[in-house]
């Protein structure tokens, strides 16, 4: 009777080690990201590739859109053209996993028929990234405006030390790689946004100074920007 008893106790012991997982509830987390709000989630006990958070197009895009043209059918043909030329097609995530989150997140601007789109991608925890790329569409015509087209004089001294004397107006500006900076100046590799009676210049995270820094943002009065515009360039900022 009693090996009966300690055989039946064995049993039991082996099926709740065996199953006792199953009833662990999955971890909650709290997580921040760019331009995210902070959300709840679940974490998946193996993540199979999908995001936790479902993809979907950024309703930013049309409500810029929305002072351009009323017109619905010409509204989505900007909206097409727009999100093939855009790296991650406009469309914003988010997506966790055990130890580090992933996600892509837009902002747009309108100034007359000139749209600026800013996409970023960014991580955390086990993997810390952050990039932005910034494009300038014209709506008319459908293209995208290179900074080639828009900048002229840029090789002139004058250029760089305009550039650097708003700068060094930054508090962290003695914190910044002199080499990186000087040759993201002449390569013309940093962004340009719309920003009102200016110009605005932005570098990502990392690429003139270290991570800790941030994006690092300057904007230039348009009133003395636009001895470096073209005229296309000055019709876009203005």
């Amino acid at each position: 009777m009693k090996k009966c008893l300690r055989g039946l106790i064995i049993i039991l012991c082996l099926f709740v080690l065996g199953n006792c997982g199953k009833f662990i509830p999955k971890k909650k987390a709290k997580i921040d990201g760019p331009n995210v709000k902070s959300m709840d989630l679940y974490e998946p006990e193996e993540w199979d590739g999908t995001p936790t958070s479902a993809q979907r197009p950024s309703g930013s895009l049309v409500e810029a859109l929305n002072k351009i043209t009323s017109d619905y059918e010409r509204r989505a043909e900007i909206i097409t053209f727009v999100n093939s030329e855009l790296n991650y097609e406009g469309r914003a995530y988010y997506e966790e996993l055990a130890y580090e989150f992933h996600g892509v997140s837009y902002s747009f601007d309108v100034n007359g028929k000139y749209l600026f789109a800013a996409e970023t991608a960014y991580g955390g925890s086990g993997s810390s990234y952050e990039d932005t790329k910034m494009y300038i569409f014209d709506t008319e015509l459908l293209k995208v405006i290179p900074l080639e087209s828009i900048l002229i004089n840029t090789s002139d001294n004058s250029f760089k030390n305009l550039v650097i004397e708003y700068l060094s107006k930054l508090e962290d500006f003695e914190m910044f790689h002199e080499d990186l900076l000087l040759n993201s100046i002449s390569d013309l590799e940093f962004n340009l946004f719309y920003a009102k009676n200016g110009v605005g210049l932005m570098w990502g995270k990392g690429t003139i100074s270290a991570n800790a820094f941030g994006p690092v943002e300057i904007i230039i009065p348009y009133s003395i920007a636009q001895k470096y515009l073209t005229p296309l360039g000055k019709e876009i900022f203005k």
